[in-house]
């Protein structure tokens, strides 16, 4: 019950959250040292795969959002994620999808990473309504 009363105060957010997201570093400005650390997500889903990416921190998760227009667990392959609010550490992997009859649209991306909960520090950032990482330190010169 916790959970769906949360999501339905979330999902109402998204909007002014995209807005938020679009106000940080765009997936492509990243330093190629930023792509070798393991990005972060704060997810909220129902243990049922539905659910969706309240902020995140590093390059990975971002591009896809992106890519996807979307903050939802199926569009960035996270619908594994567990009940209620996890961390998700990772990086996708980049698979070519080019075909001998022509390129495709690019790169198909794998998930590869591991949800955890919240730290303390990070539990008081999520319930203070703020990302719990500083988006600045993936942004460090190479």
């Amino acid at each position: 019950m916790y959970l769906r009363a949360l999501l339905s105060e979330v999902f109402p957010q998204l909007t002014v959250w995209r807005k938020a997201l679009n106000e940080q570093t765009p997936w492509d400005e990243y330093t190629s040292a930023a792509w070798l650390r393991t990005s972060l997500a704060v997810v909220a889903c129902d243990g049922h795969g539905t659910g969706c990416v309240i902020w995140t921190a590093g390059p990975h998760v971002r591009m896809e959002i992106e890519e996807y227009s979307s903050v939802t667990l199926a569009a960035l392959g996270l619908d594994d994620a567990p009940h209620g609010i996890s961390v998700w550490e990772g990086r996708y992997d980049y698979h070519d999808t080019s075909h001998p009859l022509g390129p495709d649209e690019g790169c198909e991306a794998t998930p590869k990473g591991s949800f955890r909960s919240p730290t303390a520090d990070e539990w008081k950032a999520i319930c203070e309504d703020r990302c719990p990482w500083n988006d600045a330190d993936w942004r460090v010169g190479d």
